[in-house]
């Protein structure tokens, strides 16, 4: 499992679980389910993608249905397909996407999953531990890498008070979180913004180098992104996904990811739009404060790079 990651798995068991539900629901209603998910063209969510696919033939083999998932790497082009309501289900780990597929299109959420027996998540600003930082002041004129993306920006900007691209004298980007760490532990950056999780998976796998990093501000707790359907699915395979979720570390369908489940207290939690307002209010705040603007300019002189 190790270099697939572990924010790859969790979206690995949770279209599994799609795919599980919509098998056991196809000979009922006599529909094909189309599965949307967004993935990164990473060398991570490559691996990702193979998974899915033998998970969907071999599914598809032994239910005899023909179950369609489409894949993207592109926000655009994943959300013009959710704004056409092209996809019966939707998924993406990542929270720019999330928040126009749940508010500006109204996909409906319905399932989640917690890690470390945490339902949120907050991205960080880390440092390494022997770094002499008593406040963000003190990474003036240093090098950041943080992620392409508006939950990448909006956090630094705020703790700040002034672009991060007047602030720090380098900032990269990565769209993989222990990517950056690693690449700050080589000294090849002084900080980096990533999400609390990937440091909690790194204290679980590796403790004596999680010990080398060291945290400097987090935001506020995220609700992480769930499952969402469009509406008009039925709810006979709603149903049915709420109890394959709900007995999710014992079903034979992730039995495959047993360990991981057990070592990383994975478990899944029912969600609604409202669990959400905070995760919109924190988009909100930046847009009326004009950092979208301030976003896309810095995102265009970057040369718009994957997010």
């Amino acid at each position: 499992m190790g270099k697939v990651g572990i924010r790859a798995l969790l979206v690995a068991m949770t279209m599994t679980l799609l795919v599980v539900s919509s098998a056991a629901t196809r000979a009922e209603d006599g529909r094909k389910y189309i599965f949307g998910i967004m993935v990164s063209s990473s060398k991570q969510d490559a691996q990702l993608k193979q998974i899915f696919t033998d998970v969907i033939d071999f599914v598809a083999a032994a239910q005899g249905v023909d179950i369609e998932t489409r894949w993207y790497t592109k926000g655009e082009e994943f959300l013009a397909a959710a704004k056409n309501k092209e996809l019966d289900f939707a998924y993406t780990k990542l929270y720019d996407p999330f928040v126009d597929l749940v508010f500006k299109y109204n996909y409906i959420p319905i399932s989640s999953i917690s890690v470390f027996g945490k339902k949120t998540m907050r991205i960080c600003l880390y440092v390494p531990a022997e770094m002499d930082v008593k406040s963000v002041d003190d990474l003036k004129g240093k090098r950041l890498i943080t992620y392409a993306r508006k939950d990448g920006y909006y956090p630094v900007r705020g703790l700040l008070g002034e672009k991060p691209q007047d602030f720090f004298s380098e900032i990269g980007v990565s769209n993989g979180g222990n990517y950056a760490i690693e690449k700050m532990l080589k000294g090849e950056t002084d900080a980096v913004m990533a999400y609390d999780i990937n440091v909690d998976f790194l204290g679980m796998s590796n403790p004596a180098v999680a010990k080398k990093i060291k945290e400097v501000f987090c935001s506020r707790e995220l609700v992480n992104t769930a499952i969402t359907h469009a509406e008009g699915v039925p709810d006979a395979m709603l149903m049915q996904l709420i109890d394959i979720m709900k007995h999710a570390r014992r079903h034979e369908a992730l039995k495959r990811y047993r360990p991981l489940m057990a070592a990383t207290k994975i478990g899944f939690f029912p969600v609604k739009k409202k669990n959400y307002y905070g995760v919109r209010d924190f988009y909100k705040k930046g847009k009326d404060a004009g950092w979208d603007k301030e976003f896309e300019k810095w995102y265009d002189d970057m040369g718009r790079p994957e997010q």
